[in-house]
């Protein structure tokens, strides 16, 4: 699922807009504690990648679109 994830979450309280991705990565095994062992080692995982190969050059194109005036030249 992708789209557009806004906030006002920062210290001034400014809105702000980020895209954003989610992928569902698995399913839940139905037991509890095996859950929540899987669960904490996702969160323990860095929050943003830090690593360019992590993420294909499709995906960075579809959230770092072109928005400048090579675009906007085809609007009007």
């Amino acid at each position: 699922m992708d789209g557009i994830l806004l906030t006002a979450g920062n210290a001034t309280r400014n809105p702000s807009a980020y895209p954003i991705v989610t992928e569902r990565i698995g399913d839940l095994t139905g037991d509890k504690e095996a859950d929540d062992v899987h669960a904490a080692s996702l969160m323990r995982r860095p929050q943003f990648v830090q690593d360019d190969a992590l993420v294909s050059p499709a995906m960075r194109d579809h959230l770092i679109r072109d928005f400048g005036p090579t675009p906007a030249q085809t609007c009007f």
